[in-house]
């Protein structure tokens, strides 16, 4: 199964840069290096099958 872009994101982080859906989820996050090793916290939502 190939990946496919996510309609949206719902209150995502700034930080956040992109997503996609498919066999797996892929986030993206652009310029951690200056949150020090500040934590994020990425809650999923999957409809019921």
């Amino acid at each position: 199964m190939g990946r496919r872009p996510v309609a949206a994101v719902v209150e995502g982080h700034p930080l956040l840069t992109g997503a996609a859906t498919g066999a797996a989820l892929t986030l993206a996050f652009g310029r951690l290096a200056g949150q020090e090793g500040d934590s994020k916290t990425v809650t999923v939502r999957l409809p019921p099958r």
